[in-house]
């Protein structure tokens, strides 16, 4: 059965049988006795996970309700020596991630199903390669016959189209949660290197690589967690027409919210009066006869996708006539909110916009989309906010704009200069080679309007995350694919 690592000397359960403390919340064991379990509640175990079967010899028959009552919660999964199967695996893998933060206990008979369990549980759910993780696993024994065939065939199934590999790591916590709403047919892995043993069928990664999106001969969908289209992954996957790319669009609310926000803020002066109250100053020069009435104004939102949609409504509902742009081709249509043109109407709308609300995806066909030719046309200070991308405003055009009084006011959170490591990066970066900072018609936000609460956003991503895996996983149609030709 193994080497032992350390036999009992007391009641401590440090002195359990083949016990390891593994980092500050595992500790795994062979079978402790029930003063080495009154022991472990004593130094803080809050979760005791015991993977020996029911009535097993050797095993202190009132093990649970001994565990509940000192405290500790206890689960039960029963693992045969002589046939561990894939589902015992999975149901360890859920009762980890369903006690995750807790200060867990994992035992058996002599730590050896557990250290297999482990190891493939670090392998396959937290990323961890396979050199990094057997040292705990040889620490205790090497397996051979049934166990490393189970071992192995584990493995193998992992390997299967339904894995995904999660290249953007997320906190334990956030993981947990995106497991939680996964359908039980998707196996998951994560971490930002190739996985060993596996050819993955669905890479989730912000920035693909060359690395990652070579490494699995069996990859057929990339999905890129947040909306729109990294630059560089067309030429990325070029030659690879078998791989499908999908968005995932979960912050429309909080962005259409932001563009509001800074739509009122540009229109009603907030931030140069703010600056003034600070200092004692009630009527700071020119701010007060520059606010301006949304109400009765004409909008023209470009890009009347999700966002789009919400920021009509919201235009509407302050008494602003909307009319929008949609990036499909068609004849005009009201659907009771906005009146919706094609893209390609938007030269001869631009007169009508008094208010410009740019909600469009950066594309081949929307970069520089509005230059000083596209801006003129606007009325006489008009608003303007862009919470889509930067550059589909010419740079130097807008700011000149504004600079001018051409354009009345602007909220802008999108940019054209950003962090090299954005959005973890706190570097200070200009956003722009122009002075934007120095006007005070222009609200400024850091490209966060699709951003709220970190750790509800964070769950939100991971929400609309599983329902495109679980549709990719069941082979039905998974939302917001994206069409590489146009880029959205």
């Amino acid at each position: 059965m193994g080497r032992s690592v350390n036999s009992p000397t007391s009641d401590g359960i440090e002195a359990a049988y083949n016990y390891r403390r593994l980092d500050d919340r595992l500790a795994t064991a062979g079978q402790p006795t029930l003063a080495q379990l009154e022991s472990a509640a004593q130094a803080g175990i809050q979760v005791v996970i015991n993977l020996r079967p029911v009535g097993a010899d050797g095993a202190p028959p009132d093990e649970a309700e001994r565990v509940r009552a000192l405290g500790m919660a206890y689960a039960q999964i029963p693992v045969i020596w002589e046939h561990p199967r894939l589902q015992d695996f999975l149901a360890f893998s859920a009762e980890m991630e369903r006690r995750y933060g807790s200060s867990i206990l994992v035992h058996c008979a002599a730590n050896m199903r557990v250290s297999a369990f482990i190891y493939l549980y670090r392998v396959l759910r937290l990323g961890w390669r396979s050199a990094e993780a057997l040292p705990d696993l040889r620490a205790i024994w090497t397996p051979d016959g049934i166990w490393e065939g189970f071992i192995a065939g584990v493995l193998n199934a992992a390997a299967g189209p339904r894995w995904a590999h999660l290249a953007d790591r997320p906190a334990p916590e956030i993981a947990a949660h995106l497991r939680s709403r996964l359908d039980p047919a998707v196996r998951l892995c994560l971490g930002p290197e190739p996985p060993e043993h596996a050819a993955f069928g669905v890479l989730v990664d912000s920035r693909p690589s060359t690395v990652l999106v070579t490494a699995s001969s069996a990859l057929r969908s990339l999905v890129i967690p947040m909306a729109g289209l990294p630059r560089h992954v067309p030429a990325l996957l070029a030659g690879r027409p078998e791989i499908a790319v999908y968005n995932l669009h979960f912050n429309d609310a909080a962005t259409a919210e932001v563009a509001l926000a800074l739509l009122l803020a540009a229109a009603k002066r907030v931030a140069p009066m703010d600056r003034s109250l600070r200092q004692g100053v009630w009527t700071p020069p020119d701010a007060p006869g520059r606010v301006q009435l949304l109400a009765g104004k004409t909008a023209l939102v470009l890009g009347y996708g999700a966002i789009g949609r919400r920021v009509a409504r919201a235009l509407a509902a302050l008494e602003v006539r909307v009319i929008a742009t949609r990036g499909t081709p068609g004849p005009v249509a009201v659907d009771g909110v906005a009146e919706v043109h094609p893209a390609a109407d938007t030269s001869v709308l631009l007169p009508q916009a008094e208010i410009l609300m740019i909600c469009l995806p950066l594309t081949p066909d929307t970069e520089g989309l509005l230059g000083e030719a596209e801006l003129s046309r606007l009325p006489e200070g008009a608003l303007l906010v862009n919470v889509g991308r930067g550059p589909v405003v010419d740079e130097a055009a807008l700011f000149e704009a504004l600079r001018s009084g051409r354009l009345g006011a602007a909220g802008i959170d999108v940019w054209y200069r950003y962090p090299d490591d954005y959005p973890a990066s706190s570097a200070v970066t200009a956003p722009s080679a122009f002075p934007f900072e120095s006007l005070d018609n222009v609200v400024m936000s850091p490209h966060r309007a699709g951003n709220w609460i970190a750790q509800e956003n964070e769950r939100s991503r991971m929400e609309a995350l599983a329902v495109t895996l679980n549709a990719l996983a069941s082979g039905s149609d998974a939302p917001n694919r994206v069409d590489l030709a146009r880029g959205y």
